[in-house]
């Protein structure tokens, strides 16, 4: 530093002989000043000092706004860590009931309602198995329709004869297809003689008087239908026996919901195929008014 400065700013040349921690440097004079002038400058910049190194322990991530700074005397503030959001459990898909039928079978939840209520026991005991997609016989159906009219649970009389010709006593199926005869629900498969034919399977056309029965009561006769909604079942002079039964199942919402998926979205009926034991708990649900 020029001698001229030190002796116009006595601070400066003050600076100039002192090293960074205040002590003189060796070979350097301090200034030409009263001890009172030496330690008021010698304390004006040790506290100046002070104030640079608490700035430059501040300003890490700070971003200079122009304004002069501040010392406060606060260093920086906690570090502020976010709470965790809990994350939901879902909830536990309960486990089927019958061991085939999965948790995405569409019938399931008909299934496994009337099941809980009483109104069917499935195809096999151990494993216990539903058997879905297997054809009902009109023995069975008859167990379908008998609870569906009294009430799950319900377990008829032994007959004392015969119901028909086909039906022996005995037989498992025999008081069931005597207490459909009886409730007015059958007439059988033939009148002379006088047959059920208990093991045929269940046609999707005979499952409409059924099930529309149980909704109306055993009287009841459905009107003639004035427009064709399926392709395979005619109206008119032509129309098939069972053309008034279909229809009449489609107006009180029994059939378009109780179809097997891979039959969906098309205009059939499907009257002569054998109805499935998933697409007759749909319709004896709905029936029943037990729908899921």
């Amino acid at each position: 530093m020029p001698a001229s400065e030190a002796a116009a700013d006595p601070a400066l040349g003050l600076a100039q002989v002192l090293d960074s921690e205040g002590a003189l440097l060796p070979g350097a004079e301090l200034p030409d000043l009263s001890p009172g002038r030496l330690i008021e400058l010698y304390e004006t910049m040790t506290l100046m000092r002070a104030i640079d190194l608490r700035l430059e322990g501040d300003v890490t991530g700070v971003v200079y706004d122009g304004s002069p700074p501040v010392c406060d005397g606060a260093g920086p503030g906690p570090t502020q860590t976010a709470t965790p959001t809990a994350t939901p459990t879902p909830e536990p898909t309960p486990t089927p009931i019958f061991a085939d039928v999965p948790a995405d079978h569409w019938a399931r939840a008909y299934i496994e309602a009337l099941y809980l209520q009483g109104y069917l026991a499935g195809c096999s005991q151990e494993p216990l198995l539903y058997c879905p997609e297997q054809g009902l016989t009109r023995a069975e159906m008859a167990v379908f329709v008998e609870r569906g009219d009294h009430g799950g649970g319900y377990l008829p009389p032994e007959p004392i004869s015969p119901p028909f010709q086909d039906v022996a006593l005995g037989t498992w199926s025999a008081k069931w297809v005597d207490a459909l005869r009886k409730d007015g629900y059958t007439a059988g498969c033939s009148a002379d003689p006088p047959l059920y034919c208990p093991d045929r399977m269940h046609t999707r056309a005979e499952a409409t008087v059924f099930f529309e029965r149980m909704l109306h009561g055993p009287d009841f006769y459905p009107n003639e239908p004035s427009s064709q909604e399926f392709s395979d079942v005619p109206i008119g002079p032509q129309a098939p026996w069972y053309g008034p039964w279909v229809y009449a199942a489609n107006a009180d919402g029994l059939l378009e919901p109780c179809e097997d998926e891979a039959n969906r979205g098309d205009s059939l009926f499907r009257p002569l195929e054998a109805i499935t034991r998933a697409e007759a708990a749909c319709m004896l649900a709905h029936a029943r008014g037990l729908q899921p």
